[in-house]
């Protein structure tokens, strides 16, 4: 997933309507005890290592553009927290992000759109979680969300992607 693998600590989540309603969404994929923060500021974020970091500016393209830039100044010293950009679906940054293709580069793989993931086989994924984790999508949430998985990048994404699989009542 591309949390787990966003080594340089910058994901892309498309939102489609609500980016409020996306980041609420997120943020209660994060254990009680982690620390995040909402900034419409790239500089904040590239200086705030220790917290999860929801960059949602009110220029998505600027901001990009701004991302683009300053990859070197976003991988030293090293983060304890990714950068979680939030992009329009269709939108101006997301063709921004089509047009630098260093920041492309950068997080290509790091990028979720929840609205593609609606085309996947379910229980082919499901299965790939517990193969790859040893238990059930809702099992290793409810473990994630009581804070007995350290707080990570990696147990972020894999969060997330468990609940997207989470069988609802």
């Amino acid at each position: 997933m591309a949390l787990e693998r966003a080594l340089s600590g910058i994901v892309v989540v498309y939102y489609e309507h609500d980016r409020d309603d996306m980041l609420a969404e997120l943020r209660s994929l994060l254990p009680t005890a982690a620390r995040s923060m909402r900034t419409k500021s790239v500089d904040v974020a590239r200086r705030t290592r220790d917290r999860v970091v929801f960059l949602v500016a009110d220029d998505e393209a600027a901001a990009v553009r701004d991302l683009d830039g300053n990859r070197e100044r976003f991988l030293e010293p090293p983060r304890q927290a990714p950068v979680v950009l939030l992009l329009l679906r269709g939108g101006l940054g997301q063709s921004e992000l089509a047009n630098s293709p260093g920041l492309a580069s950068w997080v290509r793989s790091h990028d979720i759109d929840p609205y593609a993931l609606s085309t996947i086989n379910v229980g082919r994924e499901r299965t790939r979680f517990q193969d790859d984790v040893g238990e059930s999508p809702e099992s290793w949430l409810q473990r994630w969300r009581n804070g007995e998985i350290p707080a990570t990048s990696a147990s972020t994404s894999r969060a997330y992607r468990a609940a997207l699989l989470e069988r609802r009542p």
